[in-house]
């Protein structure tokens, strides 16, 4: 997406909890939404890149709040998929990350994986080598920052994170 965009939009549900409004504009700049309104009262900026969704229902991003990236439901024995080893369970994240995103689905809590694969995961949508894909938020990230996660005991089956510890 340009810079700066203009979604003209048919319907758009903000979420909010107010009505939705029919033949809106959203304008994002950059990663933020800078205006949002009716397309009578929500001026254009000149220069911004115009997407015509004028015959679409337009909303927010879902958000699922308790993920596990590599398993198929429909499968069946989803501990049995936790448990085999990390190629066939990346494969399965990367189309269910596919999934997740046509669905509407732009953020995903990823509950934890086994092999790290969670950690491994959203490193590769951050550096472009997974995508287009829903941003990743996982119970990890914050003792990621800290300086010596093995001594909180972030040791699995004697294997270290990726990037060491």
């Amino acid at each position: 997406m340009a810079a700066l965009c203009a979604i003209r939009c048919g319907t758009l549900f903000d979420g909010t909890g107010a009505s939705a409004i029919r033949s809106a504009v959203v304008v994002v700049d950059g990663a933020r939404i800078t205006a949002v309104g009716p397309a009578a009262t929500t001026p254009v900026p000149a220069g911004a890149a115009v997407l015509d969704w004028s015959d679409r229902f337009v909303m927010p991003g879902l958000v699922d709040a308790h993920s596990h990236i590599s398993i198929v439901p429909g499968d069946g024995d989803q501990i049995g998929q936790l448990r085999q080893e990390a190629v066939p369970q990346a494969l399965r994240a990367t189309a269910n990350l596919r999934r997740d995103l046509a669905s509407g689905t732009t953020t995903l809590r990823v509950m934890t994986e086994e092999h790290f694969l969670d950690v491994a995961v959203r490193a590769a949508i951050e550096a472009g080598v997974i995508g287009p894909a829903p941003a990743l938020r996982h119970p990890r990230h914050h003792l990621e920052q800290w300086p010596r996660p093995r001594a909180l005991g972030l040791r699995r089956g004697g294997r270290d994170p990726p990037g060491g510890a």
